[in-house]
């Protein structure tokens, strides 16, 4: 619920910066790398900075930053008409996405037992890029529909939105959690030893 609720609308920037780069700053595919390269740089800055910040706030409340954040960074894409207001999107965005998409993550494997890990971040990875995708879909149909700036808008309004709706979906920081077997049954006793590679 949490993945869905935050990439849903992250998406939306991802969709449409190669329209905010060519029609609404004028630019080109050099300012379109440049947009990207300025998201990258704010990930690498925010991941330096989010253990400390993780362990003073905990994870809901930096998810709910990271959302704030990318609302933000939306709200600035949807205004930009020049360079310098494009990178000051690029780079709260980027911090806002690895702040969200890092606490996901580790949230995710916590709270997940050793012998179901693998299946359980399967599933979650594919609600991350479903509702990226899907989000992708919907704000690109929006911008043909109504206009760019709008569908930035109407993504920051729900990404904010979503903040409080999915406050009762606490994130697993795996503090309370024993995820241990409980060794119910005890180990069998075995007559023969029993080779590596035998049987199915």
């Amino acid at each position: 619920m949490r993945a869905t609720g935050f990439f849903l609308f992250a998406s939306a920037y991802w969709a449409l910066l190669p329209l905010v780069a060519r029609h609404q700053v004028a630019g080109g595919p050099g300012l379109y790398g440049l947009l990207l390269g300025t998201i990258g740089a704010g990930a690498v800055a925010g991941a330096i900075v989010l253990p400390r910040i993780k362990a003073r706030v905990g994870a809901d409340r930096l998810v709910a930053a990271g959302s704030v954040g990318t609302a933000l960074a939306l709200l600035l894409f949807g205004i930009a008409r020049q360079p310098a207001v494009a990178f000051a999107a690029s780079f709260i965005a980027g911090v806002s996405w690895i702040a969200v998409l890092a606490t996901l993550n580790v949230s995710a494997q916590v709270a997940l037992a050793g012998w179901v890990r693998g299946r359980g971040l399967a599933a979650y990875a594919t609600v991350m890029f479903g509702a990226t995708t899907l989000g992708s879909v919907l704000w690109g149909e929006v911008a043909s529909q109504i206009s760019v700036p709008v569908a930035h808008y109407a993504a920051a309004a729900c990404a904010l939105a979503a903040i409080p709706l999915l406050r009762r979906y606490r994130l697993q920081t795996g503090d309370q959690l024993d995820l241990m077997p409980s060794m119910h049954w005890p180990a069998p006793v075995l007559f023969n030893d029993i080779e590596e590679d035998r049987g199915p």
